[in-house]
C-alpha cells in the first residue's frame, strides 16, 4: 500500500481522505515522513540526472547550437509547468507551483516559465544553452515575461492552439446555402472539410 501511494503522486491529504472514504488502514504520519526522508534524496538525485540526460540529448540533436535549442511548455492542472526539448520530446524541467508561491492559479504559468528560464540562465555556465523558440499555449503573460525582458527567444503558439480554429474557418468556405455559392462558399473545396 504505502509502496503505490509513494509513486501514484497523491498528495499526502489525498491518501488520507483516500484511505477513510474507503474503510481501509492508513499509514500513519511519522512513518510516511520517515519514508519520505528515506526517498527523497534519492529522487531528487534521478530527477536530476534526468534533467540533464535529456538536456544533453536535446543539444546533441542540433547540428549548430549557437542560436540556441527550441522548447515547448505547458502548465498542467494548475500546478506543474512542464518544459519539453522541442526535437526529442523529452522533459528538460518541470516547475511545480503551489498556493504557497500564488493563490491565483491563472499566474502559475508565468511563475513555472520565469523559474524555467531562471534554471535555464544558471545552466549557462555549464552548458551554454540559449533558447531560440519557445513554444506555448498563447499565455500572454508568458509573451509579456519574453519581450521585457529582453530575452533572445522568440515566443511561438504550439501547434494545436495554433491550428485549432482553422478546421471551423476551412468550413465555412467550403458549405453554405445554395444562394451564397461561389460568393461565401465554393463547391470546389466542400471535399476539404474536415
Amino acid at each position: 500500500m504505502s509502496h503505490g501511494f509513494y509513486v501514484s503522486g497523491i498528495l499526502p491529504n489525498q491518501y488520507s481522505r483516500f484511505c477513510q472514504a474507503s474503510n481501509i488502514g492508513t499509514i500513519g504520519e511519522t512513518t510516511l515522513n520517515s519514508i519520505f526522508q528515506k526517498y527523497a534524496p534519492v529522487v531528487s538525485q534521478l530527477v536530476k540526472e534526468s534533467y540533464e540526460t535529456a538536456l544533453l540529448e536535446e543539444i546533441a540533436s542540433y547540428e549548430e547550437l549557437q542560436e540556441g535549442i527550441d522548447i515547448v511548455t505547458d502548465a498542467r492542472h494548475a500546478y506543474d509547468v512542464v518544459c519539453l526539448g522541442a526535437r526529442t520530446h523529452k522533459v528538460l524541467r518541470v516547475e511545480t507551483i503551489s498556493k504557497v508561491d500564488c493563490t491565483s492559479a491563472q499566474k502559475h504559468e508565468l511563475i513555472g516559465t520565469e523559474r524555467i528560464y531562471e534554471y535555464f540562465k544558471n545552466l549557462r555556465d555549464e552548458y551554454e544553452v540559449k533558447i531560440r523558440v519557445h513554444c506555448h499555449d498563447r499565455n500572454t503573460s508568458v509573451n509579456k515575461f519574453i519581450r521585457i525582458n529582453g530575452i533572445d527567444t522568440e515566443s511561438t503558439n504550439d501547434t494545436w492552439h495554433a491550428t485549432k480554429n482553422i478546421a471551423k474557418e476551412i468550413k465555412t468556405i467550403c458549405s453554405g446555402p445554395r444562394y451564397k455559392e461561389g460568393q461565401t462558399w465554393h463547391p470546389e473545396l466542400s471535399d476539404k472539410a474536415a
